[in-house]
């Protein structure tokens, strides 16, 4: 996982995605707890929460790096393990 070509990648998908008035909905940041979580492929962190951070980090400090970049929205920054029942049940997550 190398955080430089992240942020390479990262800058080319700001340009591509154009004027300020467009945006981005990610990078999703939820950390990859159980394998039958139907979002897996949305988040950057995977089941490293370190190496997560570092990628996440990468890519938003990247994306400010061009000219007028497009909004970017972090997503699912609260635990989301499972979509069934998602509104109705109770995470525990220790620091």
């Amino acid at each position: 996982w190398d955080v430089e070509l992240m942020a390479r990648w990262s800058v080319e998908m700001a340009r591509e995605f154009g004027e300020p008035n467009r945006g981005q909905l990610g990078p999703g940041i939820n950390i990859a707890r159980y394998a039958w979580n139907g979002r897996l492929g949305e988040y950057m962190s995977g089941e490293d929460p370190f190496l997560g951070a570092k990628m996440i980090e990468s890519q938003v400090r990247a994306y400010r790096q061009i000219d007028r970049p497009a909004v970017q929205t972090v997503k699912h920054w609260i635990p989301n393990t499972i979509e069934t029942d998602r509104n109705g049940m109770t995470e525990v997550v220790d620091e």
